[in-house]
C-alpha cells in the first residue's frame, strides 16, 4: 500500500486522538428506561449525542458544516483517509493508488479494495467513483474541492484514472474530505432526475447506516453490521443526535442521563460538568475562528472605509467574554492560531470608537449608516449584540437577525446578506480551509465565502499554493492571502474558541479531531459500571 506524506510538516501537530476513558453502566434510554443492563463492554446500546443545531444536509455535496460532517463522515466514506497514527494520507476504500510514470504528476491511477458493498447490497465500483466526483464539481459547497479534476477514466469495476488539469499538491487532502464521498450511482442518479432529495435515502458504505431523520429534533443511525473494516467497525448499536438548542438544557440533558455525550458544550457550564462525579469534560485545540463577514460585493460594505469603521467597533475580550465566557483566544488574523497559514503580521485594528468616527468620515457618512448582521445559534447572537452596542456609540445602527442553521446558510451562500457572523475551521490542508472562504469562484454559488470578496491577486495565490510542491512557497502564499484579507478589511476576525466535549463516565472510544472531523465508530458502553 503506497502511501503520501503531507506536503508540510506543520500539519502533523493538526491531528490528535483523546481516546475517552471512563468507566461506565446500564445505558439509560432518553425515554428514561433502560436498555435491559448491557454493560459488557462490547457493541451495545444507542449512544445519545446533544448539539445544538441540526444538520443541513445528509447529502456530502450539499453540506460543509461540522454539525452535518457528524452525521456524513459516519454514512459514507473516501477513497483516502487521514491515518491518525502516521498523520498520512492513505488509501481507504481505494486499495493503492500512484502517480502514472511519465504524467508529470497529472494522472492518479486508484485500486479499489474488492468486496465493499452500498448500505443497500450493491457493489462499490469504479462508475460509482466516476458519478460521485463528476457530480461533485457542480456543487456550491464543495465544488472546489475537486476543481483541478478533469475527467475520472474507467478502466475496470476496481481500477480508474483521476485526471488533473494540471499537477497539484492538494489532491490527495481533497479525496479525504467528505465532500468527496463515494455514493451509489444506481441509487442516486435517478434520484437526481427525478428531483429528489438524498436526504431522502442516504446510503454509503460507512459503519452506520442512516435510520431516520426528524427535522430540528433529532437524527439517528444504526450500526453496519456488515461493515467492510474491522478496524473501524462500530463498536455501539447505534448513535443517535438530539437537537437541544438552550445551552442550558443540554446540560441538563447530560446530567440527567438523557444524553450520554455533549458535542456543543456551553462555557458557562464547564465548571459544573467538571464537578459532577458522573461526568468527564474534554478540552483539546481548536482550529476554529469566529469572525464578522461583511458583504463587499454591495453597499455599503463595498466600501473599504465602512468596512474598516465596523472593524474598530469590535472588542474581542467583550466578545469573548459574552460568547464564551472567557473560554477563547483573541485573534485578528483570518484563520485560528493552530492552523496552517496563520500569520500575526497582519494589519490590526484595535477597538477604538474615535478611530470608527475618523472612517466614517472618510467614507463621507459621519452621522452614519445602518445595517444587518445574520447570525445563527445561541451564543454568538449575544457576540453580535457586543457589535451592536460599540457601533451605537460610534453612530451605526444595527439589526440582529438570527436563522435557524440551514437559513443562515442558504442566504449567505447566495450573497443575500449584509453581514454575517459565524465561524470556519481550518482543515488539515490550508487551500481546504482558504479557498472555500476567499476563492471568487465560492461567490454567491451557495459556497462559504461569507464576505463576497473578489480577490484576483487572492485568487492568484489560491492557485500557487495549491500547485506548489515546496512548503515553504506554499506556506507564503497562504500567509499572503491572510495578509491581504487583513488589509482590505474582508473579514474581521474575533477569536479562536477553546474545544470542549462532555460525556458520561459510562462510555469510552471517541476520536476527537482539532478540525472537528470527530469520529464516532469506537463509541461504547464501559463494562462494570
Amino acid at each position: 500500500m503506497k502511501k503520501f506524506k503531507k506536503t508540510l510538516c506543520v500539519v502533523l501537530s493538526l491531528v490528535m486522538l483523546l481516546s475517552l476513558t471512563a468507566c461506565g453502566g446500564n445505558k439509560e434510554k432518553a425515554d428514561g428506561g433502560k436498555d435491559g443492563g448491557k454493560d459488557e463492554g462490547k457493541a451495545n446500546g444507542v449512544i445519545v449525542i446533544g448539539v445544538k443545531g441540526d444538520v443541513t444536509s445528509l447529502d456530502p455535496h450539499k453540506e460543509n458544516d461540522s454539525t452535518s460532517a457528524q452525521a456524513v463522515r459516519s454514512i459514507y466514506e473516501t477513497l483516502v483517509k487521514l491515518d491518525n497514527d502516521t498523520n498520512e494520507f492513505v488509501p481507504y476504500l481505494a486499495k493503492s493508488f500512484e502517480y502514472v510514470e511519465g504524467s508529470g504528476n497529472k494522472d492518479l491511477k486508484f485500486t479499489l479494495n474488492e468486496g465493499i458493498k452500498f448500505h443497500n447490497g450493491n457493489p462499490l465500483t469504479a462508475e460509482d467513483v466516476k458519478f460521485s466526483l463528476e457530480r461533485q464539481k457542480s456543487s456550491g459547497n464543495v465544488g472546489h474541492l475537486v476543481a483541478l479534476i478533469d475527467n475520472v477514466e474507467v478502466l475496470d469495476d476496481y481500477n480508474f484514472i483521476i485526471h488533473l488539469t494540471e499537477p497539484t499538491s492538494t489532491i490527495l487532502s481533497s479525496l479525504s474530505h467528505m465532500g468527496c464521498s463515494i455514493l451509489d450511482k444506481e441509487t442516486v442518479e435517478p434520484m437526481d432526475k427525478e428531483g429528489k432529495s438524498l436526504d431522502e435515502n442516504p446510503i454509503g458504505t460507512g459503519p452506520f447506516k442512516f435510520k431516520e431523520w426528524v427535522l430540528g429534533s433529532k437524527w439517528s443511525l444504526t450500526k453496519n453490521e456488515d461493515y467492510w473494516n474491522d478496524k473501524y467497525k462500530a463498536q455501539c448499536d447505534g448513535l443517535e443526535w438530539k437537537v437541544i438548542p438552550e445551552e442550558t438544557g443540554r446540560t441538563v440533558a447530560l446530567q440527567n442521563g438523557e444524553i450520554d455525550l455533549l458535542m456543543d458544550v456551553p462555557n458557562v457550564d464547564i465548571k459544573n460538568i467538571k464537578a459532577d462525579d458522573k461526568l468527564d469534560v474534554l478540552q483539546y485545540e481548536s482550529t476554529a475562528l469566529e469572525f464578522l463577514a461583511l458583504n463587499c460585493s454591495k453597499p455599503p460594505f463595498d466600501n473599504k472605509a465602512l468596512r474598516e469603521a465596523v472593524a474598530y467597533c469590535v472588542n474581542r475580550p467583550d466578545i469573548i467574554q459574552v460568547q464564551f465566557n472567557g473560554e477563547a483566544t483573541p485573534c485578528e488574523t483570518c484563520i485560528g492560531p493552530a492552523a496552517i497559514g496563520y500569520t500575526d503580521d497582519v494589519v490590526k485594528r484595535e477597538y477604538s470608537i474615535e478611530k470608527a468616527k475618523e472612517k466614517l468620515a472618510e467614507a463621507g457618512m459621519p452621522d452614519g449608516f445602518s445595517f444587518t448582521i445574520s447570525t445563527l445559534g445561541d451564543a454568538r447572537p449575544r457576540a453580535a449584540q457586543v457589535i451592536q452596542a460599540a457601533c451605537k456609540e460610534a453612530g451605526i445602527t444595527v439589526d440582529i437577525e438570527v436563522l435557524e442553521a440551514s437559513a443562515y446558510y442558504d442566504k449567505t451562500g447566495k450573497a443575500q446578506h449584509e453581514a454575517g457572523y459565524s465561524g470556519w475551521i481550518a482543515n488539515a490542508e490550508p487551500d481546504n480551509t482558504f479557498r472555500p472562504l476567499f476563492s471568487s469562484a465560492t461567490i454567491g454559488v451557495g459556497g462559504s465565502n461569507t464576505s463576497c470578496f473578489k480577490s484576483d491577486k487572492i485568487d492568484a495565490l489560491l492557485d500557487k499554493g495549491s500547485k506548489s510542491m515546496d512548503p515553504k512557497e506554499k506556506l507564503e502564499a497562504y500567509q499572503g492571502i491572510a495578509k491581504i484579507v487583513s488589509e482590505e478589511c474582508a473579514q474581521i476576525p474575533t477569536c479562536s474558541e477553546i474545544g470542549y466535549i462532555a460525556k458520561s463516565k459510562k462510555i469510552d472510544g471517541m476520536i476527537i479531531s482539532p478540525i472537528r472531523m470527530h469520529d464516532f465508530y469506537g463509541l461504547h458502553f464501559v463494562e462494570g459500571k
